[in-house]
């Protein structure tokens, strides 16, 4: 599944995990795009802070249908 992603940020090797902001700007340095570009989801609420602060949308994933809807509020083609 992984191969679905333009970017895949793995924590231990960046020496950071969420809800670190750390992980977060470097996911914005290595997809080359801003912020507000990324889409994060996390079913931890807790998880989603730090990226909020770098400023990249986030959900909360209460279920697939529902992340679905959110996808597509903020333009994403499904």
């Amino acid at each position: 599944f992984l191969n679905d992603f333009d970017v895949i940020v793995i924590s231990y090797e960046v020496g950071e995990s969420k809800p670190s902001k750390m992980i977060f700007e470097e996911l914005v340095k290595m997809s080359g795009v801003g912020a507000s570009s990324i889409v994060f989801a996390d079913d931890n609420s807790d998880n989603l802070e730090g990226a909020k602060e770098v400023g990249i949308t986030t959900f909360l994933y209460e279920g697939f249908e529902k992340y679905l809807d959110q996808l597509k509020s903020v333009g994403v083609i499904i």
